[in-house]
């Protein structure tokens, strides 16, 4: 009786699980949710490139990058700090471009390592900023 008990427990819990991941899934992004995800797909090919020594993959990719840098979403933070961090994550960038331009492994990477550095910490700052406002 005992065993059966469990098991209807775990039953409904998996059930009820797999109902709240259904209903999270179905839930819209927002907009700058969507581009995040957008960027990191941009990030994943890069690292992809890296691994496989895909130049062009790695450049093409790092220019999305930065396109998106001159985006409405990017750019609608009137922020100095995140200005000058743009600036900077823009720098890493193209460090990144020019080093697969020039098919130099160790460069790119030591660029790909400052280039998530610098999203990381933007967006440590900012999300800390966020919760504070809340």
């Amino acid at each position: 009786m005992k065993t059966n008990w469990i098991g209807m427990a775990v039953l409904t819990t998996l059930v009820a699980g797999g109902l709240y991941a259904q209903d999270v899934s179905h839930k819209k992004k927002t907009t700058m949710e969507a581009f995040m995800s957008q960027k990191l797909g941009y990030s994943e090919k890069i690292v992809e490139g890296i691994t496989l020594e895909n130049y062009r993959l790695i450049s093409s990719n790092s220019v999305h990058l930065t396109q998106m840098t001159q985006s409405n979403v990017w750019v609608k933070i009137p922020d100095a700090d995140y200005l000058k961090k743009t600036v900077q994550y823009r720098a890493d960038v193209m460090a990144m471009i020019d080093a697969a331009r020039a098919t130099n492994t160790p460069a790119v990477l030591n660029a790909y390592a400052r280039v998530t550095a610098d999203c990381v910490d933007c967006h440590h700052i900012f999300r800390n900023e966020q919760r504070h406002k809340l």
